[in-house]
């Protein structure tokens, strides 16, 4: 007898990380690159403000793909992007994104780069490497790629980019001269003409040599004075000294600026090195650091660690013998430098105009900026409205005509007397708000651009933290009166909180949806292994029916359900070899019913994983549409029905009491919306949640692929409406 358990842990990995679907091509037509081609994407946004002359930064890649671990390093992409915004200018973020190159990464493509980072197939990209990795993701075999000085360069230099910050500079290593180690950032900076603003080089290597190289090169290299004066020494990464002079000083951002221009100006085809040393309070003294040095390498050399193994071997011994000092240091000057190519990047945008104009170099010149400027007053448009995803859910629900009750709390605050007033003002009842006396009712700041890109943002939370008492005896006994069909939580609740609110729906019978909110949030959902996790049982005695992540989203609740060893439960492996999937094929037949790119994602493997707890989870894909994947139960009518025959994945045993099926089906989206008609995204994705429970909560509940389609309908009325769920989708309750 074959035991279908284990037929099942072999077949799921290559269910999940299937990868080398070839697909046939066929062309007469050269390829050619274009700002948007199968191998490059320039964003809408770093286009228009290249085409514009306004400050764009470009950012590297590999300090997050092979730096910093996930999600650390999803922080820290967000904060250094925040620093250019908030300076005046437009972050780039570059990197290989499932084979294309990509200038101008969004925050969602950011978190899937970054959460890529230290898995087999995430490479360095160097210019040796660029048309490899992009060659592949062209034939179908899609990998990511955090690009190094040289990778960034060549892209930010195709994109119309200048400046370039950076942590530190690759160079010549100590013993070059046999070992031939020299790093490509030197040689692209000889050719490719990018102003790359760096604390030096690391001081355990060949600084002199380094900079002898990059003469050869061509390259022009200088150091800001930073408030000294004279000669100063080029930097050596985590010491301002490095006993080796700079061969030029520059002594503000404006000089720095005029340089760029003028090379640009002649046709000057090499970069340009701007050394930024490491703020002062973060530096150590030179003596101590040459010391560290000295033993780092002579631990290296004792150890055998030769080649990719030597750099790693030692960055890791500096940091034991600096007691975590050079970490910090790092963390200090990465900061600095994006500070300090903001600035370059803004003096350029304005000498570039100033010529423009035919102005010449005109110092001090003042010119109008779309970005608020730090350490001053702002003009600006301030608004104030109620938010959050709870409340736009219930608004969007409340809009179509559904009764509602919206559970929450708040202080007592003018914040908190603000917000029930405007609930109240939209017709939603506030019975069901608890008012908090020692409290701050939760705010969100968020501070935009003239363009209405996020450049910081503040939230306080903290109100939402342990209120299980509440949840039980006051929120527990309004539901037990009301009796609704549905409840929907989101995951701004904290696990305790949540997991109450989880379990007094189970034990009144009422059908819970969940809506993930963030990436970090979306985990909350799944208990640790240290705690109870029997309260997420699966079908039938499942706690959750129905869920709507995002794909990133998706995949952190995977990795969450992971963690916990949920799909180590024997009950798990019961409803997984019940639900008659086949042992062969399933790649294909995944790629059939949704596309080869969502397969190579594994968004739909990791849904069919978690249906075990969710029996129906809606995938939202933005401009792609929407994922369903739904566990039919026995005797439904599509399992038999032709015109669903496409979408049915699998039929489970018929004498299976529960499980009929699998039905996946990949809805388009409902509009093709531009980017110039988007006003705020921020409630789309809480309007199509409201707009499908509004539908199921009917006495006569329409089919849920019918509700798919009206809630993205609804979705794009949001996407195009300055408020962040539509009033506008009140046309479509009739059609619910």
């Amino acid at each position: 007898m074959v035991n279908l358990n284990q037929i099942w842990r072999a077949a799921l990995p290559s269910l999940r990380y299937g990868y080398g679907a070839w697909a046939g091509f066929s062309s007469q037509t050269p390829v050619r690159l274009a700002p948007n081609s199968p191998f490059l994407h320039i964003s809408d946004e770093i286009q228009a403000a290249v085409h514009s002359k306004k400050p764009v930064v470009a950012l590297e890649t590999t300090i997050y793909t092979h730096g910093f671990p996930y999600p650390e390093n999803t922080t820290l992409a967000s904060h250094l992007e925040s620093v250019v915004r908030l300076n005046g200018g437009v972050p780039a973020t570059i990197g290989v994104l499932n084979g294309v190159a990509r200038v101008g990464l969004s925050p969602e493509e950011i978190i899937e780069l970054a959460s890529s980072a230290g898995k087999p197939d995430t490479r360095k990209v160097s210019r040796r490497d660029i048309g490899y990795i992009c060659g592949l993701g062209f034939m179908q075999r899609k990998l990511n790629g955090g690009t190094t000085i040289a990778g960034t360069m060549i892209l930010a230099h195709l994109a119309g980019i200048k400046v370039f910050a950076t942590g530190g500079l690759g160079g010549v290593h100590r013993g070059a001269e046999s070992s031939m180690d020299i790093s490509a950032d030197l040689t692209e900076l000889g050719r490719t003409p990018v102003a790359v603003i760096s604390s030096g080089c690391k001081s355990f290597l060949d600084i002199p040599r380094t900079l002898e190289y990059l003469e050869t090169q061509g390259v022009g290299v200088g150091t800001f004075a930073d408030g000294r004066e004279g000669k100063v020494d080029f930097p050596a990464f985590w010491t301002r000294e490095s006993g080796i002079p700079s061969p030029t000083v520059i002594e503000d951002e404006r000089s720095a600026a005029a340089m760029i221009a003028a090379q640009e100006s002649l046709s000057l085809s090499s970069g340009l090195v701007f050394a930024n040393p490491v703020p002062s309070q973060h530096s150590i003294p030179k003596t101590q650091m040459d010391a560290i040095l000295a033993q780092a390498i002579l631990d290296a050399e004792k150890s055998g660690s030769t080649g990719s193994n030597n750099t790693p071997f030692i960055l890791a011994r500096i940091r034991d013998l600096t007691g975590g000092q050079s970490v910090k240091a790092n963390r200090a000057l990465i900061d600095s430098n994006v500070v300090r190519g903001t600035k370059v990047a803004v003096e350029l945008s304005r000498m570039e105009k100033d010529i423009e104009r035919g102005d010449g170099f005109i110092p001090d010149k003042q010119d109008s900026t779309t970005s608020p400027q730090p350490q001053t007053s702002n003009p600006a448009r301030i608004s104030q409205d109620i938010g959050g995803v709870g409340q736009n859910i219930a608004t969007a629900i409340h809009y179509v005509e559904t009764s509602v009750q919206f559970c929450s709390v708040i202080g007592d605050d003018n914040a908190g007397q603000i917000a029930k007033e405007k609930l109240t003002a939209k017709g939603l009842s506030v019975s069901a708000l608890i008012r908090k006396p020692s409290a701050r009712t939760a705010q969100y700041v968020a501070v935009n651009d003239a363009y209405n890109n996020l450049v910081l943002a503040m939230a306080d939370m903290t109100i939402m933290e342990g209120y299980k008492p509440e949840i039980e005896n006051v929120w527990g006994l309004q539901l037990a009166r009301c009796k609704p069909k549905w409840l929907v939580l989101d995951a701004n609740w904290d696990p305790h909180s949540l997991r109450q609110w989880i379990k007094i729906g189970k034990d009144m019978g009422i059908k819970t949806a969940f809506e993930p909110v963030s990436v970090a949030k979306a985990k909350r959902l799944f208990a640790s292994r240290s705690d109870d996790s029997s309260l997420l049982g699966v079908l039938p005695d499942h706690a959750v029916s129905l869920a709507t992540p995002n794909s990133l989203e998706l995949a952190s609740m995977h990795a969450a359900a992971r963690e916990a060893e949920l799909f180590e439960r024997e009950d798990w492996w019961q409803i997984v070899d019940a639900m008659g999937l086949p042992t062969s094929g399933s790649r294909e037949k995944l790629i059939s019913i949704t596309n080869n790119n969502l397969v190579d994602k594994g968004i739909p493997q990791q849904s069919i994983q978690l249906l075990p707890f969710i029996p129906t989870i809606l995938t939202k894909l933005g401009a792609k549409g929407v994922l369903m994947t739904h566990m039919l139960r026995p005797g439904d009518d599509r399992l038999s029905s032709p015109a669903h025959a496409r979408y049915v994945l699998s039929h489970a045993d018929p004498s299976h009491p529960s499980i009929g099926g699998i039905y996946m089906r990949l809805f388009p989206p409902a509009e093709k919306v531009q980017a110039a008609e988007v006003t705020s995204v921020n409630g789309a994705g809480d309007t199509f949640l409201g707009i499908i429970i509004a539908g199921l909560a009917r006495d006569r509940p329409k089919a849920l692929i019918d509700l798919i389609q009206i809630a993205q309908k609804g979705s794009v009325m949001s996407l195009k409406s300055k408020e962040a769920v539509s009033p506008k989708i009140r046309e479509l309750r009739g059609h619910l």
